[in-house]
């Protein structure tokens, strides 16, 4: 059985805003990875969002920095939108999703993995993490929730 994951995975360039830091940290973004029956990743590629650089996803956080600016073969959010059903898409409308979340909502529908959530949105303010999640039981049956959470950080002694 096939299923999927979401994943850091870091870039070399630097966000405009940290350029000013004397060791300013890599950028890093969320990808959308296939898994085959045995638990491994299908090797994909992605497109940073902030240079556009294509890297070849190979494992968890694992990347090999492809030489071009540009992948054709890579599915936009509108290439996405236009092979699910009208109801999800318009479901899903008022939202500002990125890709991952796109590819994550096509692939559950295409493979009727019916029941899988998805994160739409997520804010931390004071150390509670509050937020909105939308629970697939089909392609015209989609609940959206509200979560509500502290976010605890653990300090190694």
């Amino acid at each position: 059985m096939s299923d999927y994951l979401k994943h850091l995975i870091t870039c070399k360039c630097i966000l405009l805003q940290f350029k000013h830091l004397p060791t300013p940290p890599a950028h890093k973004f969320v990808v959308f990875s296939e898994m085959n029956e045995n638990g491994l990743i299908v090797p994909s590629l992605a497109q940073c969002p902030n240079c556009g650089v294509v890297h070849k996803v190979k494992e968890v956080g694992l990347t090999e920095i492809l030489r071009k600016e540009d992948a054709p073969s890579i599915l936009t959010i509108e290439e996405i939108k236009s092979g699910l059903p009208e109801e999800t898409v318009n479901k899903f409308s008022g939202y500002d999703l990125h890709l991952h979340q796109w590819q994550e909502i096509s692939w559950i529908v295409e493979n009727k993995k019916w029941g899988k959530t998805v994160i739409l949105t997520k804010d931390t303010v004071e150390g509670l993490v509050e937020g909105k999640y939308a629970q697939i039981f089909g392609p015209s049956l989609i609940k959206i929730s509200k979560f509500s959470r502290e976010d605890i950080l653990v300090e190694n002694t």
